[in-house]
């Protein structure tokens, strides 16, 4: 029968290193409590944020959610909307080369960030939904980005999904298959919420 080998003594540092941790988790766990208590009021009142502190906290989430990394796409997207075009890197340089992107991307960022303070709830709303998506919504021009016969490609479309139906439930958007004319009493029924259209 094994018996069961008794673990070394802890060192004096190894006993400090311990609490020190103990101490720190048991204040870690007070601010998480106070930060959720925190979150809590702000949601229940009213005039807990003001327009100008929800404004930058959107914009900030639109960068944070669409343009984070190397992606170009949500950037260039971003761009049409305001009218400030995405910066193409110059010839025989790559859109990862540090100097375009500490030079040109950061000015264009710094030119979007304020056009985007600008706008109204709603349309920062809208890009908020939009940006995460913008990448993966402009693969969907091949029938295989619809596929959902395995788990892979049932997570790839989920999000997607979702964006398409809040297109269609908050945005108006019309699907071109409901577009003719034989469509209009399954708009009907659809504004009515008795049907569903994808």
């Amino acid at each position: 029968m094994k018996t069961k080998a008794t673990k070394p003594a802890l060192t004096p540092e190894q006993k400090a290193e311990k609490e020190k941790v103990r101490h720190l988790d048991s204040v870690l766990a007070i601010s998480q409590r106070g930060r959720h208590a925190f979150v809590i009021g702000k949601a229940q009142d009213k005039k807990g944020i003001t327009d100008r502190d929800a404004r930058g906290l959107m914009v900030s989430m639109i960068f944070d959610a669409g343009l984070r990394g190397y992606a170009s796409d949500p950037g260039e997207a971003l761009g049409e909307v305001l009218s400030i075009p995405y910066p193409e890197p110059p010839e025989g340089a790559s859109k990862y080369d540090r100097e375009f992107r500490d030079g040109q991307v950061a000015k264009w960022e710094d030119r979007a960030r304020k056009a985007l303070q600008q706008l109204s709830l709603p349309q920062l709303a809208l890009l908020l939904a939009w940006m995460p998506v913008v990448e993966a919504d402009a693969k969907l021009v091949k029938t295989n980005w619809y596929a959902r016969d395995s788990g892979d490609k049932e997570s790839r479309w989920s999000p997607l999904a979702l964006w398409y139906q809040q297109l269609i439930d908050f945005v108006g958007y019309v699907p071109l298959r409901m577009r003719s004319p034989r469509s209009a009493g399954v708009r009907r029924a659809h504004a009515a919420g008795t049907t569903e259209c994808g």
